[in-house]
């Protein structure tokens, strides 16, 4: 028997690729989660999702908690499928080896991720 997994690194578009970017300012500093790469960031999720659901194969979606912040109630139409595994990379997609002996930053992006999956998470 042959299984088919598929899994999606979903996150904001555009600039990560970019030759201008700087490693040193983080990935959050040089990403746009409103306009243009959210736009296509949710039409290409769309897509994808349609695919899925059009041959009945399902997906997980590993989704960066701060999208919910922009674009939660889109994300949450479009994946609110049981077909739709969604898993969370963290709040803001830092370099996790970089972070690593940041305990303040590690527990910013472990608290942020819930809030922004529990809304009513009690403030930071």
């Amino acid at each position: 028997m042959s299984f088919y997994v598929a899994a999606y690194d979903t996150e904001a578009v555009f600039a990560w690729w970019e030759p201008t970017r700087s490693d040193a300012a983080g990935y959050d500093a040089y990403l746009s989660y409103e306009g243009e790469p959210r736009e296509t960031f949710l039409a290409g999720a769309r897509a994808v999702a349609e695919a899925h659901l059009g041959t009945e194969t399902p997906a997980t979606f590993f989704i960066v908690a701060k999208l919910l912040d922009h674009c939660g109630s889109e994300l949450r139409a479009i994946l609110a499928h049981p077909s739709f595994d969604l898993q969370c990379q963290s709040y803001t997609h830092p370099d996790l080896i970089r972070i690593s002996t940041d305990e303040k930053t590690l527990r910013y992006e472990y608290l942020c991720t819930h809030r922004a999956q529990a809304p009513d998470h009690p403030p930071l």
